[in-house]
């Protein structure tokens, strides 16, 4: 890509920054442990995304756990992606959970791409 996809964007303060955004995974992964004792993170990886013109780099992690889904004890996952932090105090992150086994990657790339982002007033 261009330098130009590089540029920040002025109405977010800027670029996202990847450092920042571990302590707020690790935060979200915590959350997910006290309502999911036995999740285990099977991966954890840079996350980039590009929202207003400009790059974002965050974290994202894959957990998994067992959950009752339509009646049944399942294997399930849960993907965390994090961004933090735009203007210097806003944190975006995403969940997408699903039964083991029935992920859809595309669906999540085209909801990650196409949900906007808006600095609160």
């Amino acid at each position: 890509p261009g330098a130009r996809v590089l540029i920040p964007s002025a109405s977010l303060g800027g670029t996202i920054s990847a450092d920042a955004s571990t302590g707020a995974l690790e935060s979200s992964i915590a959350q997910v442990r006290r309502f999911y004792p036995k999740a285990e993170v099977v991966e954890q990886s840079a996350a980039t995304l590009v929202k207003r013109g400009a790059l974002q780099s965050g974290r994202s992690a894959v957990l998994t756990y067992r959950e009752l889904n339509h009646g049944q004890e399942r294997p399930m996952k849960l993907e965390i992606y994090s961004f933090c932090c735009a203007g210097g105090r806003w944190n975006y992150e995403y969940r997408f959970r699903y039964p083991d086994g029935v992920q859809d990657p595309a669906a999540i790339a085209a909801f990650l791409r196409e949900s906007s982002w808006t600095a609160a007033r």
